[in-house]
């Protein structure tokens, strides 16, 4: 009785402690409510799960039913969408003419402008075309240098990664 007695006021105060949250792309719907879910499920289960998201979601008074798509013929549409953008981020190509081995490259992509909220919705073209093409280049070495900022701030706090952070500012810094 005591030890739930604790549990429910630790999780009290990390609700009482949340903190705000934001999106990184733009979205209609409320970092906070899906934060304060997050927390939640957390808090109840110890970690935050996208079956665990779906199932808070699920009702119908849920903060975050909204959030999902319900109908199925949609829903199935979307996810057809997602699983052909894995295949053309996964497909890879292999140099046949290695002696040593083909590493596999890349095969197509995204070429489409870097903007926020864009991420994602774009075309793709043969990566070696992207090379050749001045603007398609440009592109992907926006592309590159927004990737690595992103995880320069998701393990910045990991003092044994400093010297690849620093590389990281280097080439952030002096690419064209």
């Amino acid at each position: 009785m005591v030890r739930r007695g604790l549990a429910r006021q630790a999780q009290k105060e990390r609700m009482d402690n949340m903190s705000l949250y934001s999106w990184k792309i733009n979205t209609k719907f409320s970092a906070d409510v899906f934060g304060r879910t997050c927390e939640e499920i957390a808090a109840r289960d110890g970690s935050v799960t996208k079956e665990a998201l779906v199932e808070a979601a699920r009702p119908e008074d849920s903060p975050t039913h909204t959030m999902y798509e319900w109908r199925d013929d949609v829903a199935a549409e979307a996810y057809r969408m997602t699983q052909a953008h894995g295949y053309i981020r996964n497909l890879v190509t292999l140099d046949t003419r290695s002696v040593n081995g083909s590493t596999p490259t890349r095969a197509f992509v995204n070429v489409a402008p870097v903007q926020k909220g864009l991420e994602g919705r774009g075309c793709y073209i043969n990566v070696q075309k992207a090379i050749e093409q001045p603007d398609t280049y440009a592109i992907m070495l926006e592309r590159a240098k927004r990737q690595l900022t992103i995880f320069r701030e998701q393990y910045e706090a990991i003092t044994e990664l400093a010297p690849v952070m620093d590389a990281i500012d280097d080439v952030i810094d002096n690419a064209s």
